[in-house]
């Protein structure tokens, strides 16, 4: 099966395989964990008002300075 881990369950004798992590952050095993964290600090630098952002085009105001 891999180089994972078997895992039984003492009581029923369920069996279980996993694969060892892998480490990355977009994994959703391995790095869930480390993004739920990270979003939870992220919540506290947050200032409650509503964001939003706004896109323009400098050619059409200044074609000289693009």
């Amino acid at each position: 099966m891999g180089h994972g881990n078997l895992y039984a369950c003492p009581e029923c004798g369920a069996e279980h395989f996993a694969w060892p992590s892998c480490g990355n952050r977009n994994c959703p095993k391995c790095g869930q964990d480390k993004v739920a964290k990270f979003l939870a600090k992220q919540q506290d630098s947050i200032l409650p008002v509503n964001y939003f952002m706004i896109t323009n085009n400098f050619r059409g105001w200044c074609p000289d300075m693009v």
